[in-house]
C-alpha cells in the first residue's frame, strides 16, 4: 500500500487499475485514503479497523476532504460515535457552503 501526499493533481493523474482497488494512503494525515479502482477514486477515513466513507473524487474536493478527514480524526480520537449517513450528509452541506 503505497504512502504519498494525497492531492488533487495525483489523483487526477494516477493510474488506475484494471482490476480490483489500489489503495493509497496519504502521508501526511494517517487514516486519510484513496481507494483507486478502474472507474472510481473513493475517499476514506481509516480508524480502528473501521472505514468511514468521506466522498468520491472529484465530487467532493480535496480540500473538503481532507477537512472532513482531519474533523474525523479529532472526534473518534475524542470517543465520538459518528453515524455515517448524518455524517455524509453534514459532508454534502459545507461543500455547498463553501462552493463560490
Amino acid at each position: 500500500m503505497p504512502s504519498t501526499k494525497l492531492t488533487d493533481n495525483f489523483l487526477r493523474r494516477v493510474t488506475r487499475p484494471k482490476n480490483g482497488t489500489i489503495t493509497y494512503w496519504d502521508s501526511e494525515l494517517k487514516g486519510f485514503v484513496a481507494h483507486v479502482q478502474k472507474t472510481t477514486i473513493t475517499l476514506y477515513y481509516s480508524r480502528n479497523n473501521q472505514r468511514h466513507l468521506i466522498g468520491r473524487f472529484p465530487t467532493i474536493t480535496m480540500p473538503i476532504a481532507r477537512e472532513a478527514a482531519r474533523e474525523l480524526d479529532y472526534k473518534l480520537r475524542r470517543g465520538y460515535t459518528i453515524y455515517l449517513s448524518n455524517y455524509r450528509y453534514l459532508t454534502a452541506v459545507k461543500e455547498i457552503l463553501n462552493a463560490d
